[in-house]
């Protein structure tokens, strides 16, 4: 018993303040708005959305621009996306994109939502 009160103490104390300080209780989970959507990374995920979307819904959209974006960490990180597209003549649509993205060693992204705005 008196070992497991040690180890408590000595290893996952220090290692849970570590990743308070690293990323913050409060930021787990927490839908936090993007400030920089013209990363390059940020950029690159949005293009990966609408690529697997037109391969996924045999469209032709074309990307346009990162209208708003937010971000939840977690053990995966979530991306909200609303990007603006562009189909042939027709007018831009704005489309809601939930961009999973795995810290693994193949950068591993899904999408998992997609929808059409008003």
């Amino acid at each position: 018993m008196l070992a497991v009160v040690l180890f408590a103490i000595t290893v996952i104390l220090p290692l849970s303040a570590l990743a308070e300080e690293k990323i913050g209780y409060e930021d787990v989970g927490a839908w936090k708005p993007m400030e920089k959507l013209d990363d390059p990374n940020t950029v690159e995920l949005a293009k990966f959305a609408v690529r697997k979307f037109n391969r996924a819904f045999e469209q032709k959209v074309e990307y346009k621009s990162i209208v708003k974006g937010e971000k939840q960490a977690g053990p995966v990180t979530n991306y909200k996306f609303l990007i603006e597209v562009k189909e042939d003549d027709k007018a831009a649509k704005r489309y809601e994109f939930v961009v999973l993205e795995k810290a693994d060693k193949y950068g591993t992204k899904y999408i998992s939502s997609i929808k059409l705005m008003p």
